[in-house]
């Protein structure tokens, strides 16, 4: 049993790092655009936000992990991870909608979606496991700034 864990462990890690990787490669070649932005001063580098980002992914994948290894997988379980499944499909969005379409404005409201999808999954596994909740703080508190500097990047470039 304790090795099946590690496995599914080892397997959700590879695909949070796998899933950085992906949206890094996509989001690369729309750096000069984005550089071309009027951008608050005080939006981090992009060496910064990409490692913000890398763990981040590693947080949220340890979050499920260990929200994976402390409860039984019944139907709540299976929702919760599909919270977890519906929150990645919105960070796709997010970038999408940022980097390849250049639709700023409506990015803000996708990235403020990131920011609630992340609050109700660290709400829905905060009773089961402190430590599964804890891991999401760090994206929490990204999706809250990173939301705000979107917003006002979507202000400055209308």
């Amino acid at each position: 049993m304790q090795n099946d864990f590690r496995l599914i462990n080892s397997f959700i890690f590879y695909v949070a790092v796998l899933f950085f990787l992906g949206i890094g490669a996509a989001t690369l070649p729309q750096l000069p655009w984005y550089y071309a932005l009027t951008r608050p001063v005080w939006t981090p580098s992009h060496v910064v936000v990409s490692t913000i980002w890398l763990l981040i992914f590693l947080s949220t994948a340890a979050s499920l992990s260990k929200y994976w290894d402390t409860v039984t997988h019944d139907r709540t379980f299976r929702w919760t991870v599909r919270m977890y499944a519906g929150m990645a499909l919105l960070v796709l969005l997010w970038n999408y909608l940022f980097f390849g379409a250049h639709m700023v404005a409506l990015s803000v409201w996708a990235a403020a979606l990131v920011t609630l999808a992340i609050l109700a999954i660290l709400l829905r596994v905060r009773t089961a496991s402190a430590k599964a909740a804890l891991y999401m703080v760090p994206f929490l508190v990204w999706g809250i700034f990173a939301t705000y500097i979107v917003h006002v990047i979507a202000l400055l470039n209308p």
